[in-house]
């Protein structure tokens, strides 16, 4: 195996990749631990590192990545309605909520959101979606799948 597989993109690590939340909306989300999520870690953990962080209470942590996510992590996001896609918005609880730090920082500390802080956690610690390769790979693989 040719380690290049495991080279990644700092510009997609840092700037985000689109990820389907469900039913039309995405999300761009960054890498975890991507610099700038490093800085905001710092400074919303303080004196909490490591164990330490994991020992707070988990309403307590959930606000912390909750703020360092919507900071740095959670980029954009958009919806396809009727065809159309809605830059820089989705809908919640039946209104458009346009994209800001501050609406993403609302919904992902909402305990009723817990589900969405995980998914988006989930999707900015899969390394595979940052990685160099891994549009020409999923392209040459649909191909092959297609006979094309």
């Amino acid at each position: 195996m040719d380690l290049k597989h495991f080279k990644t993109d700092a510009a997609k690590e840092q700037d985000g990749v689109w990820q389907p939340i469900g039913e039309g909306t995405e999300f761009l989300i960054a890498r975890m631990n991507n610099p700038a999520c490093k800085a905001a870690f710092k400074k919303h953990a303080g004196r909490f590192k490591g164990p330490a962080l994991d020992m707070l209470p988990a309403k307590k942590q959930d606000e912390i990545y909750a703020k360092v996510l919507a900071e740095t992590i959670l980029i954009d996001w958009r919806e396809t309605v009727g065809g159309k896609v809605r830059q820089h918005s989705v809908t919640l609880d039946g209104k458009k909520v346009a994209y800001s730090v501050e609406a993403a920082t609302a919904l992902l500390s909402d305990p009723d959101y817990s589900d969405l802080l995980s998914i988006v956690r989930i999707y900015a610690e899969d390394a595979d979606a940052y990685r160099e390769h891994a549009v020409e790979e999923a392209v040459g693989n649909s191909q092959a799948a297609s006979g094309g």
